[in-house]
């Protein structure tokens, strides 16, 4: 049997949480018929996301065409500039990331005979799915290598499925797998690896990677560069340390330099685009969007039946929780963590469309699941290890897993509506699962509080506070 030691990594139960998830996303995904419903890959925001690998790689059509021969158009994707010229409004990062996967699809299409090599037929959703698949999976074994740093093994397995299969990180890996948020909780989870790298085991060419991964961040989702305050911030606890961090820096200048360097490398694909169609590097693909900085709404993004995360993802509210124990575990990680956290509410929350339109929970928090892995931890630790508090996690952990898999089916089969809902509405769907008849939707509908005149919001800052709720 010394083989089988040999395969079998020491720290196996969280290896196996890991799997678990694949496990789960991959099932999910065939449960929920995911591959059958292609179309929704040309729709909205992801044919916006997906739209770069064929309009690149098949078509050479900058201009996003070649949506129209399968009967969609580009009006939800292309965004018109003060000149007049269009460009495509999502950022290109998660095709970045994805291409190799549809490359892949894309050979097999034209080997094969069942699978048109257009771009859109079920087996590049397929391929694209394995990759998202693929890359949060990769963020989990990233986590996974963090936190077994400072936790037990059962700890890190119970926090891995918590983000893997609690939170609605599972709907974003699986039923809307080309949104950017998945590939960012990938990028996320490598930042905070290489982070702990570069401070702690004092790996200087972390550094360099820290920049490339800013810069695909940045590639992915421009407003999630706040995250850039983790490796600055890391390991500091007090006014001495923020002096010896500066030396740190100074002293690996040169590493900087070339960290920034990546950094632009990592965001020159997205610059390259808009140099290609409208010959300039830079560009507002948001124009008539704004943030409210002076009328934040955190409550509501976080507890709103819109779309609020603690809602949707109950789970995650362990790893807020887990601020009043992380010193205890990993002090380094405190004060970036929480710095990051409430700079990086307060941004979210400041847009104008802040419930964030067609959303299963608060998708614009996905990602920041991978760093409160930290926090989580330290809950799921101190409760496990209680003489009282440990009956009341095995009570309410499996059920909050069972919850987020329910919901993950309802939102996929629009029994939760992906937007508008409310708690009227929540009550009313709340345990139904498909199939559901069109006079259920039809009284659902009739209990949602649906503005579709929301797009005032960015307009005006009193109808986004009153009548956005």
């Amino acid at each position: 049997m010394e083989w089988l030691k040999r395969i079998i990594p020491k720290q196996w139960l969280s290896a196996l949480a890991i799997l678990a998830f694949a496990i789960s996303a991959n099932t999910t995904i065939n449960t929920e018929g995911t591959y059958d419903r292609w179309h929704s890959l040309v729709m909205y925001d992801q044919g916006g996301y997906y739209g770069y690998m064929p309009a690149f790689w098949i078509y050479e059509d900058l201009e996003f065409e070649f949506f129209k021969q399968f009967g969609f158009d580009t009006n939800s994707i292309m965004i018109a500039q003060e000149d007049g010229q269009k460009v495509n409004r999502y950022a290109i990062g998660p095709a970045v990331l994805n291409m190799p996967f549809f490359i892949i699809g894309h050979e097999i299409a034209k080997a094969t005979e069942d699978h048109p090599a257009h771009g859109f037929s079920p087996i590049y959703k397929k391929s694209i799915l394995i990759g998202c698949i693929f890359y949060v999976t990769l963020g989990l074994c990233f986590l996974r290598s963090i936190l077994l740093r400072y936790y037990k093994d059962i700890v890190v397995a119970l926090s891995i499925l918590s983000l893997g299969v609690g939170s609605n990180l599972l709907y974003y890996t699986t039923i809307e797998g080309m949104m950017s948020h998945a590939y960012s909780f990938f990028l996320y989870s490598t930042l905070l690896w290489l982070t702990v790298k570069w401070i702690d085991d004092n790996k200087k060419l972390a550094l360099l990677w820290i920049g490339l991964v800013m810069g695909l961040i940045a590639c992915t989702r421009l407003p999630n560069l706040v995250v850039g305050l983790i490796p600055l911030l890391w390991g500091i606890k007090g006014k001495d340390d923020i002096r010896n961090r500066f030396e740190l820096l100074w002293s690996q200048k040169f590493w900087i330099i070339g960290a920034l360097a990546l950094c632009v490398l990592g965001y020159a694909p997205q610059m390259i685009y808009y140099k290609m169609k409208v010959g300039r590097f830079f560009v507002d693909s948001y124009p008539q969007s704004r943030f409210w900085f002076d009328q934040p709404l955190p409550h509501r993004v976080l507890f709103s039946f819109r779309n609020g995360w603690l809602i949707y993802s109950p789970l995650m509210g362990m790893g807020l929780i887990g601020f009043f124990f992380i010193r205890k575990f990993c002090k380094d990680a405190f004060w970036p963590l929480l710095s990051f956290f409430i700079i990086n509410l307060y941004v979210i929350s400041s847009w104008w469309c802040w419930w964030y339109g067609g959303s299963f929970g608060m998708r614009a928090l996905v990602e920041t699941s991978a760093l409160l892995s930290l926090t989580l931890a330290a809950t799921i630790h101190v409760w496990i290890h209680h003489k009282y508090w440990r009956y009341l996690f095995v009570l309410i952990f499996p059920l909050l897993i069972g919850l987020n898999i329910l919901q993950t089916h309802q939102s996929g089969n629009h029994i939760i509506r992906y937007d508008g809902m409310n708690w009227e509405a929540y009550k009313f769907v709340f345990g139904k699962t498909m199939p559901v008849t069109p006079e259920f939707i039809q009284e659902r509908d009739s209990i949602i509080h649906y503005d579709f005149g929301f797009p005032r919001a960015a307009t005006d800052k009193q109808y986004r506070y009153e009548k956005c709720r």
